[in-house]
């Protein structure tokens, strides 16, 4: 999978070490198992960057991201391919462009504080500091 894909309406885009937490989840998984949760995730990713419809099931609003001067900087969101998750947002610096901050493995709903801090810390590398890379 790339670290970067450019669809029709956006650009998703991967924080750096967020492909090797993808493989680091899968490392156990049987080899058929394994291409069948990356070809979903690609899957996904396609179409959020397609700008097509996606179920509540498939892509949601998961936290908030860090607050500046005062006002929401607004959400970070799920890409879900059962039991991979993907965390990411909007970038509001770089228009038209998703991050997907980290994946973790996952078959709760409940929102863990790691993961938040994880993408903060990823959106003030990328918001803030403008280190894309």
């Amino acid at each position: 999978m790339a670290e970067m894909h450019r669809g029709k309406r956006f650009t998703v885009v991967h924080c750096p070490g967020a492909l090797d937490d993808l493989k680091c989840l899968l490392v156990n998984e049987p080899e058929g198992k394994r291409r069948s949760l990356i070809h979903g995730i690609f899957v996904a990713i396609k179409r959020l960057s397609d700008g097509q419809l996606m179920t509540r099931e498939t892509f949601r609003k998961e936290g908030e991201l860090p607050r500046q001067t005062g006002r929401s900087n607004g959400h970070f969101f799920c890409l879900k391919k059962q039991p991979i998750r993907g965390y990411c947002w909007l970038s509001k610096k770089y228009p038209t462009t998703y991050y997907i901050s980290h994946y973790i493995l996952k078959r709760k709903d409940k929102l863990q504080k790691v993961d938040t801090a994880k993408v903060h810390k990823n959106w003030m590398l990328i918001e803030d500091c403008g280190d894309e890379h």
